[in-house]
């Protein structure tokens, strides 16, 4: 049950984040992931700064990776409705940047 769980969740992060990139093209590039670990590479630095300190201002706590990726890696206890609330304030954080 737990693996379906988490396998369905990647599924839908995953895709969420394509549309994601295809709605901020300049900004979001080569979405990853395996389990609910996920990755996406922002266009620069300074900007995947801004979108660090803003999601964090609105309650979520993504990592920085490298020179320009930002790492989502979701607490022990991660279900399908947390990743609505993460998508929904992360493109809320993307669109203020567009």
């Amino acid at each position: 049950m737990h693996e379906q769980i988490k396998l369905e969740l990647t599924e839908r992060s995953t895709r969420q984040h394509q549309r994601s990139r295809e709605q901020y093209p300049g900004l979001l590039s080569r979405a990853r992931g395996q389990g609910t670990f996920c990755a996406v590479d922002i266009c620069d630095d300074p900007t995947r700064s801004k979108i660090l300190l803003m999601a964090r201002d609105k309650g979520v706590l993504l990592g920085g990776c490298g020179e320009r990726s930002i790492r989502f890696r979701p607490a022990l206890i991660f279900k399908e409705y947390h990743v609505a609330l993460f998508l929904n304030i992360f493109n809320d954080v993307l669109a203020q940047l567009k």
